[in-house]
């Protein structure tokens, strides 16, 4: 593939911003006039208030973190697929398999341990991830894991947090 290079270090770069950097790229664009404050690019551009779902709530919550999250899954799951042997494909090639015999026969078994690893391990990240929720959520008091825990020891609640 011409510019793969360029490609995969394009896609790597939300990996490298910060969670609360995205969060306030976000809110700049898509600041809503019912929460407060200068209106947001979008309704600058646009010249009407963005709808409320696409400013806080659990829609810009997926979003973001999908963006910021994406690059980490990639580089997993691309490290697997660069490691299977081409030889394998080929003699399935030759053998007379079709395209999507060789798809789920030999490559998605090679490659599932890595689909779990990114799975599991962006997972883990994302249950643990405070400044998006937060940035994005909490106007709205929408609460994930990380921000109910927050909310919950700012209360005093620590026994409740803890457990």
């Amino acid at each position: 593939m011409p510019g793969r290079g360029w490609l995969k270090t394009l896609l790597t770069l939300p990996y490298i911003i910060p969670a609360f950097a995205l969060a306030l790229a976000w809110e700049t664009l898509f600041r809503s006039p019912r929460i407060g404050g200068l209106p947001g690019m979008f309704e600058v551009i646009v010249g009407l208030p963005p709808p409320g779902w696409l400013s806080y709530g659990p829609v810009p919550l997926i979003i973001t973190m999908v963006w910021h999250y994406f690059p980490f899954a990639l580089l997993l799951v691309s490290g697997a697929l660069v490691t299977i042997d081409a030889q394998l494909e080929e003699c399935a090639e030759i053998l007379g398999a079709s395209r999507w015999a060789i798809l789920r026969r030999i490559t998605f078994p090679i490659v599932t341990p890595a689909f779990l690893a990114a799975f599991i391990l962006t997972f883990g990240k994302t249950i643990g991830t405070f400044a998006l929720p937060f940035f994005l959520g909490n106007p709205v008091r929408y609460h994930t894991l990380a921000t109910m825990l927050f909310q919950s020891l700012k209360l005093g609640l620590s026994r409740l947090a803890i457990s």
